[in-house]
């Protein structure tokens, strides 16, 4: 996939154009994993979750024409399609097997259930932020040597810096460069994603 910050235009306005092929892959690239991630926290049965990935993709493709950012946020309008597709899913699942059997815990149950949504647009943004702090860091792992992702894994782990120190034998003062080098880096690599990716 080419570097999709060359442009302007989001991601999300780019794939609204019906003629614009390269955009509708590019989401696809970036939503497919996202949405699977938040299947899979949602529903039990893995053969479910590439049915409903599809389904969504399906439903997005359908709609995103006409999405209008005015309205919604494009996560709050997200989690509505992925929240009426899953039960609509159910619903036809239910027919030969019990709802109940297919969703992961009880607090999911209540989440697609609740009539105002918000629990589940509490939840699809958290699932969201863990995607976009997942795909920076990917993308950043080519810039850093393996010794300064090292120190910053470690000190997410809450690890004293002599600790690392000792174990990477590297001074302090390095073990400080190197995890806020890496921090930096991985704030700015979230904030494109944001801007290519929301509106």
């Amino acid at each position: 996939m080419n570097d999709p910050f060359h442009t302007r235009q989001t991601l999300l306005q780019r794939v609204q154009n019906p003629d614009d092929e390269r955009a509708w892959e590019d989401f696809v690239a970036y939503y497919e994993n996202f949405i699977y991630m938040v299947l899979r926290r949602m529903c039990y049965n893995h053969e479910d979750h590439q049915d409903l990935v599809q389904e969504i993709l399906l439903k997005l493709w359908e709609k995103l024409k006409s999405y209008d950012r005015d309205k919604s946020k494009f996560r709050t309008w997200l989690s509505t399609v992925i929240r009426n597709t899953f039960i609509n899913y159910l619903d036809k699942k239910s027919r030969r097997q019990k709802r109940e059997d297919m969703i992961s815990d009880p607090s999911m149950r209540e989440m697609l259930y609740a009539e105002n949504g918000t629990e589940l647009d509490v939840f699809i943004h958290r699932e969201w932020e863990i995607y976009a702090r997942t795909l920076a860091m990917e993308r950043i792992k080519g810039h850093f040597s393996g010794k300064a992702l090292e120190v910053f894994d470690r000190m997410l782990d809450n690890k004293p810096v002599a600790q690392i120190a000792e174990e990477l034998e590297l001074g302090s003062s390095s073990v400080y460069k190197m995890g806020d080098r890496v921090k930096n880096r991985l704030k700015e690599e979230i904030k494109q994603i944001r801007q290519e990716l929301e509106f």
